[in-house]
């Protein structure tokens, strides 16, 4: 990093305050956005484990990913037989720390911001520019508004498996980018064992973007970095070392087995709902089964417009977006929000029955 072997000390010390105060904040972020989340996932009882795990708490989120790149890290290193890095040897130990406060702000900004926050807010600015000319802007909002909203791509969040694929799919190349770029970067440094887990930890930190915003991919970061600089500067024979290595890592590796497990297998459902949608199964029922080539038993609630069919979902035609002329069967109350929202992550209707502790679409029949 230049400014770090600037001769200007005002320069350094400027930069070097600013990582720090950007660090803090992203953890006063994270604190005020995340308690009541982080709340709702530690009091869940130990018998709902998938809701837990499924928590939208960026906490949570941040503490699972951790311990799956961990996982993988010392996988590779263990098998790999990764020597240590020369330059920690070479470098000062101030050089140390002050890289152990400036990577995840800078590399963060470069390859999350970057490489994926602003093609993505390009790419909307252009779509909503179009629809500006066109006399399309939501009604509610004024055209800078509308084109202001593009921004918040910048700092990431509020992106989910229920979005639009018109946005999930760049995000999705955009992430798998910026990923092999920060993997690759780390070969010069590190050497070439470094490039599987560097890549991975890239999308660790490009899905907390994404999901739940930039201040948790530079925590993510943050964690990981004093992980590392603190094993080197305890010194592996120290207590502090001997507990860190190897039964602290193994503390760790332990459940990330379990948590990288359950991202691969997240990552494999994602792509059969998201990015190759296929028919959804409709239960039988006592006027025939749709699977077995019968009429369905039940028809949506949802009103269509008029004259208009409703037909299970195919392959080659998935179910139609919600109507404009939607009207639900239920009004929320005039003031918070409805007790339960329900969205089909399907074909991203809105009503479901509740049957047997679960809920079926109305309309494509998917059981969740």
């Amino acid at each position: 990093m230049p400014l770090a072997l600037t001769h200007a000390p005002t320069a350094f010390y400027i930069w070097t305050a600013a990582v720090v105060a950007v660090t803090v904040a992203c953890l006063v972020v994270l604190a005020l956005r995340d308690r009541r989340k982080l709340w709702d996932a530690l009091r869940t009882s130990s018998e709902h484990m998938p809701a837990k795990l499924r928590s939208r708490s960026a906490t949570v989120a941040i503490m699972q990913t951790f311990l799956a790149v961990t996982f993988l890290s010392v996988i590779v290193a263990v098998t790999t037989q990764a020597p240590e890095p020369s330059f920690f040897e070479t470098v000062p130990e101030w050089y140390l720390l002050f890289s152990l406060v400036n990577a995840p702000v800078y590399e963060e900004i470069v390859f999350r911001v970057l490489m994926i926050g602003l093609p993505l807010m390009a790419g909307s600015l252009f779509f909503r520019s179009r629809a500006v000319v066109r006399g399309r802007v939501p009604t509610g909002t004024t055209t800078g508004r509308y084109l202001a909203g593009s921004l918040r791509y910048l700092v990431g969040g509020g992106m989910s498996r229920s979005s639009s694929r018109r946005v999930l799919l760049p995000a999705f190349l955009f992430l798998a980018t910026s990923s092999t770029v920060f993997g690759l970067a780390h070969v010069s440094g590190y050497g070439d064992y470094k490039v599987l887990p560097a890549a991975v930890a890239g999308l660790a930190m490009g899905y907390l973007f994404l999901r739940h915003g930039l201040h948790a991919a530079v925590l993510f970061h943050f964690a990981t970095d004093v992980l590392i600089a603190t094993s080197i500067f305890v010194g592996s024979n120290s207590p502090l070392g001997l507990a860190i290595n190897p039964f602290g890592i193994l503390a760790l590796t332990i459940p990330g087995a379990g948590f990288f497990t359950y991202y691969v297998l997240y990552v494999f459902r994602l792509g059969q709902d998201v990015l190759r949608p296929h028919p959804a199964r409709i239960p039988a029922g006592p006027g025939g089964s749709y699977m077995g080539g019968g009429p369905p038993a039940y028809a949506p609630a949802g009103p269509y417009p008029q004259g208009t069919a409703w037909t299970p979902a195919s392959p080659a035609a998935p179910p139609p977006p919600v109507p404009v002329s939607y009207v639900p069967a239920t009004r929320p109350p005039g003031y918070g929000t409805s007790p339960v929202e329900y969205r089909c992550p399907r074909c991203a209707w809105v009503e479901a029955a509740y049957e047997n502790g679960r809920f079926r679409c109305l309309r494509c029949g998917y059981v969740t």
